[in-house]
């Protein structure tokens, strides 16, 4: 049966919990191996996502770059993100994009959201409990970055353009320029923030948590 309304699959993965064995290229190093494991070990999640999607075989998929960088595949759109020990992928009909940022210790947020940040946003920022601050910032960083990577623009060429919306102090909209994107935002289970972002033509967009024991990865 159709979905009444599209859908956004969004995958969480930890690679790092079932690496295959990866052995250092003759004089390489155990440092070496364990990100070109990781690599494979997600090239491998994303071909398994993308062939569930289209009801495909992964290993015959060709995902391929588009002039701004985006990569993408004939049939759907996807967007990915990793950080700390975490793989996201999205999944859907339309374009999205999506962004994960494992969080860390920030020396001066608000300095940071002043330079890189819109004012709107900064202020915003500044208007949080202090210590909260890094949290927020981070969950600004996550809507923005999904927003952009949605657009297919790159991010330090137009972060401090994109303007977040917030309903209850939930960031829902990212503004930039002409282009409005919704966001929705999700929380891991180590509290990394993220956010996932598609163009905002008001339509009703469902979003579907997906687990790595839905899918065969060979």
């Amino acid at each position: 049966m159709p979905e009444p309304f599209p859908t956004i699959d969004l995958w969480v993965f930890e690679p790092d919990l079932d690496l295959p064995p990866f052995p250092p290229a003759m004089g390489g190093d155990s440092a070496t191996a364990v990100r070109e494991g990781r690599r494979e070990r997600e090239k491998q999640l994303l071909k398994a996502v993308l062939g569930e999607r289209l009801n495909s075989d992964p290993k015959g998929l060709k995902i391929e770059i588009a002039a701004g960088g985006k990569p993408f595949v004939n049939g759907c759109k996807f967007s990915i993100s990793h950080s700390g020990a975490w793989l996201i992928v999205a999944v859907s009909d339309r374009e999205i994009g999506v962004d994960i940022e494992t969080r860390k210790a920030l020396k001066d947020p608000m300095a940071l959201a002043t330079r890189f940040f819109s004012p709107a946003d900064a202020d915003y920022l500044k208007s949080a409990r202090e210590d909260l601050r890094e949290k927020f910032f981070l969950r600004q960083w996550v809507a923005k970055e999904a927003a952009l990577k949605c657009a297919g623009t790159g991010i330090s060429e137009h972060l401090h353009r994109a303007e977040c919306g917030y309903e209850q102090s939930a960031i829902t909209t990212v503004g930039c320029a002409a282009d409005r994107f919704a966001i929705h935002e999700f929380m891991l289970p180590d509290e990394t923030p993220g956010a996932v972002a598609w163009h905002d033509d008001g339509t009703l967009v469902g979003i579907r948590r997906r687990q790595s024991s839905e899918i065969r990865v060979s």
